[in-house]
C-alpha cells in the first residue's frame, strides 16, 4: 500500500461550486493557474485504537507532507511541460483553468507513460458532492449492503506537470476492519482507504435501490457510454488509495518495497507509489500523503500474461466472518467421502463464490473472473483444489495430484519470499490476503501477495521481533493451529502423508538464501525512501527487522 512520487501543484480544489463549461481552445499548452467482519479477533484493531492513530495522523503526516513538497520542489525546478489546453470557466470566483478534455483521458497506450514511476510527481483532487461525502461516509464505513457500490465525483489528476481531468468517476470506500465515518456533514474528520472507478456507469440495477436512486445515471448517448466503459489513466480502469502513515503510524513504505520485491524475483505482484491526495469542497487540510495501488483483476492478468492466459479464474482469498481461507472441508465443500477421498461438491453460498454486499454474502474465496453468472459461474476449479489438498493430507492424495494443482516452483518461491518479508496477516500466517489464479494453460495454481501493509517489521502487537524470529520451517500461525493443508502437503509437510517432501524443502530453504541479501537490504529500502521523497520515518524499525531476519534466515 504504498509508493510513489508527489505532485508538483498545490492540492486546491477549485471546483466545488464551479460552473464548468469546457471548450476547446489554442493548442499552444498552459498550465493549470493552480498548482464487515473481523478476519479474528487477533487482527482488529479496537475503535479506541483508530481513534487515536486517526488523531496522531495529523500530526505525524506532517513530516511526510513536507518532505514530499521538498522532493517536488526540487523536481518541478527541472520540470517544463506543455498541453493540450482546453478552458474551463468558473462562476465564482472568476479564474481560468486548464484540464485535458474528457474524451482525451484515455490517454496512454499500454506502457506509454508509467504511472507508477517514483521519479515522476503525482497528485490527486477529488470532489465529492455533500450528499455523496455523506452516503460514502455513512453508508460504506461497515461491510454492509451499499459497501461496494461507486458514487459519483470529479477527479483531477496530476502527473508529471500535466494535468488530467475526470468527470464522475466512481469512488467507494475500501477495506474490511479499515472502513469508518470520515465525514459530519460540514467537514472531513478522519482519512479512510478509497478505490476509484474510472470505467462506472451508475446506472446498473443495484442503482435502483431507494438509497442509490438519487446517485443513477440515464444515459441518452449510448456511445458516450460506451466511451465512459472504455475509460482509463494511463491503462488503469481501477486504482486503490490507501493513506499513509498507517498501522498506528508504522506503515510507510513497507507494502511498496514488498511489492517490488515479489516482482523483481519473478512473482505477479501489483504496482505501488506514493502520492498527495486531496479534498475539494473546502477541505483542503485534508489532504494528505496516499499510496496508490495498482488492482488486481483481470486487467492486472492481462498486462503482465497476455489475453489468452488471462482468461482463468481468479480468487481473492481472505479471512473473514466466514472463516479463514485454509483451504479445509468446512464451509467449503460438502464432506463426502469415497474410498479415503474426498468428492463433495461446493457448498452454495459457502465459503466458495462471487461476493455480493447487497445480499450480505462475503465469501472466503471470492471469484473475480469469470464471474458473471454469480452463483451461476464455474467454481469448479477451487473446489477441485480445496478437495484435492484434503485427500493429499488426510486420504490416498499422490505426489502427481500435488504437482498437476499447484505450479510448486512458483509456489515455493511466493513462500521463501513472503517469509523474508514476515506478514503474521498473510496467507501462512493467518490464512488471509492473498491471490489464487488458475492458469489457464495448465490449470495449476498461482500466487499474487495482497495487502501487505503488515510487514517487515510492522506488528499490531507492536513486536517487531515476533515475525523477525521466526525460523523458516517454523509452524507458528496466529491462533495456535497447524498450518493449512496447503503447507501441510508441501514444506512444513503432516506425517503420513503418500509421498516424500524432502525436495520441496530443500527448494523452499534454496529460495531463502538465494533472496534473503537480495531483499533485506536496508540500502535498498533507503534508496526508495529517497526516491519517493518519503523520508526516513520507519527506516529505525525496518533496518532492526531486516538485520534480525537475514540472520535468522541464514542461520537455516
Amino acid at each position: 500500500m504504498k509508493k510513489s512520487f508527489l505532485a508538483t501543484l498545490s492540492l486546491t480544489a477549485l471546483l466545488a461550486s464551479c460552473t464548468v463549461d469546457v471548450s476547446k481552445t489554442s493548442s499552444n499548452g498552459g498550465k493549470s493557474n493552480q498548482s464487515s467482519t473481523a478476519a479474528s479477533s487477533s487482527t482488529v484493531v479496537s475503535s479506541s485504537e483508530q481513534s487515536s492513530e486517526r488523531s496522531a495522523l495529523q500530526s505525524s503526516k506532517q513530516p511526510l507532507e513536507q518532505s514530499f513538497e521538498r522532493s517536488i520542489e526540487s523536481q518541478a525546478e527541472e520540470t517544463s511541460k506543455t498541453q493540450t489546453s482546453f478552458e474551463v470557466t468558473t462562476s465564482e470566483p472568476s479564474e481560468t483553468l486548464t484540464f485535458s478534455e474528457e474524451s482525451k483521458t484515455v490517454i496512454s497506450e499500454e506502457g506509454e507513460i508509467d504511472l507508477f514511476d517514483h521519479s515522476k510527481s503525482l497528485s490527486m483532487d477529488l470532489v465529492m458532492s455533500d450528499e455523496v461525502m455523506m452516503f460514502v461516509s455513512d453508508h460504506q464505513s461497515t461491510r454492509g449492503k451499499y459497501a461496494e457500490a461507486y458514487l459519483p465525483a470529479d477527479l483531477t489528476v496530476r502527473y508529471d506537470g500535466e494535468e488530467y481531468f475526470f468527470k464522475e468517476v466512481g469512488v467507494r470506500q475500501k477495506g474490511n476492519t479499515s472502513r469508518a465515518n470520515f465525514f459530519d456533514g460540514n467537514s472531513i474528520y478522519n482519512l479512510v482507504h478509497f478505490k476509484i472507478s474510472f470505467k462506472a456507469t451508475f446506472d446498473d440495477e443495484l442503482y435502483d435501490d431507494p438509497m442509490l436512486l438519487p446517485f443513477k445515471k440515464t444515459w441518452e448517448d449510448t456511445a458516450a457510454r460506451k466511451a465512459r466503459k472504455d475509460r482509463n489513466l494511463f491503462g488503469y480502469e481501477k486504482l486503490d488509495l490507501k493513506y499513509i502513515p498507517r498501522n498506528m503510524g508504522q506503515t510507510v513504505l513497507q507494502e511498496t518495497y514488498c511489492y517490488e520485491g515479489f516482482a523483481e524475483s519473478g512473482i505477479l505482484a501489483p504496482k505501488s507509489r506514493v502520492g498527495l491526495f486531496g479534498f475539494g469542497n473546502g477541505q483542503e487540510e485534508m489532504s494528505s500523503v496516499y499510496q496508490i495501488i495498482e488492482t488486481v483483476d483481470k486487467q492486472f492478468l492481462q498486462k503482465r500474461l497476455g489475453k489468452q492466459e488471462a482468461k482463468g479464474d481468479l480468487y481473492k482469498c481472505i479471512y473473514n466472518g466466514m472463516g479463514p481461507a485454509d483451504f479445509s472441508r468446512n464451509g467449503a465443500v460438502e464432506k463426502v467421502v469415497e474410498g479415503n477421498r474426498n468428492i463433495g461438491e461446493r457448498i452454495a453460498f459457502g465459503k466458495t463464490g462471487v461476493e455480493n454486499d447487497y445480499q450480505g454474502y462475503q465469501p472466503c474465496y471470492q471469484l473475480k473472473t469469470n464471474d458473471d453468472l454469480g452463483e451461476e459461474a464455474d467454481f469448479s476449479k477451487m473446489t477441485n483444489f480445496i478437495n484435492t489438498l484434503w485427500n493429499l493430507i488426510y486420504g490416498d492424495g499422490t505426489k502427481d495430484e500435488l504437482e498437476s494443482l499447484i505450479d510448486m516452483d512458483q509456489f515455493l518461491k511466493f513462500s521463501a519470499i513472503s517469509y523474508l518479508f514476515g506478514n503474521p496477516d498473510d496467507q501462512r500466517y493467518n490464512n488471509n490476503n492473498f491471490y489464487i489464479y488458475f492458469m489457464p494453460s495448465t490449470s495449476k495454481a498461482i500466487f499474487i501477495p495482497y495487502d501487505w501493509d503488515w510487514s517487515l517489521g510492522a506488528d499490531w502487537e507492536h513486536m517487531s521481533s515476533r515475525m523477525a524470529n521466526l525460523s523458516p520451517l517454523d509452524r507458528w500461525t496466529l491462533d495456535g493451529s497447524n498450518p493449512n493443508n496447503l503447507y501441510q502437503a508441501t514444506f512444513l509437510p503432516k506425517e503420513g502423508l503418500s509421498y516424500n517432501t524432502d525436495e520441496y524443502v530443500t527448494k523452499y530453504l534454496s529460495y531463502v538464501d538465494t533472496y534473503a541479501s537480495t531483499l533485506l537490504d536496508i540500502d535498498k529500502y533507503e534508496a526508495l525512501c529517497d526516491t519517493t521523497g518519503i523520508g526516513d520515518q520507519d527506516l529505525v524499525s525496518v533496518s532492526r527487522y531486516m538485520a534480525k531476519k537475514l540472520s535468522v534466515a541464514k542461520k537455516s
